[in-house]
């Protein structure tokens, strides 16, 4: 068991090239729990979902190809107080990776942060099961 940790720690400094100060450390531990060990390999490198409870997700389609995306909003950053009506607002571009059009989103969010109104120029806006359930067929469509 030890020398096949150990292998992976010098597989792991061979990949990275790593310096020798900062080379991998042989981690022993009983891995006769498989869940425990896979849980603590998890930990260690970040594995799972990600927990993105600053996001806000926009799931749009731009009128001239049909692409669809998915845009990441950032509560944090990309929000500005909206002090004449209260709450928030965005103003986002978006540009299509397929004909390149520019796409204006302008929405508006209330006090806690829920959309109260939304406008897209040059595209529609998508719920996440439309956005999903044609991803598949589109790329099918495109072979």
């Amino acid at each position: 068991m030890q020398g096949q940790v150990a292998f992976v720690a010098q597989m792991i400094n061979a990949a990275f090239e790593l310096p020798r100060r900062a080379r991998c450390v042989m981690i022993v531990m009983d891995v006769s729990d498989e869940r425990r060990a896979m849980s603590f390999l998890k930990r260690l490198f970040g594995g799972g979902e990600p927990r993105d409870s600053d996001a806000i997700w926009l799931y749009v389609r731009c009128d001239y190809c049909g692409q669809k995306m998915k845009i990441r909003v950032d509560r944090r950053f990309d929000l500005r107080p909206d002090y004449e009506q209260g709450g928030y607002r965005l103003d986002k571009e978006i540009m299509d990776g397929t004909c390149f059009s520019l796409m204006m989103a302008r929405l508006r969010f209330d006090a806690g942060q829920r959309i109260v109104e939304q406008e897209l120029e040059g595209g529609t806006f998508l719920t996440r099961p439309e956005y999903e359930r044609d991803e598949p067929q589109e790329a099918e469509n495109a072979k």
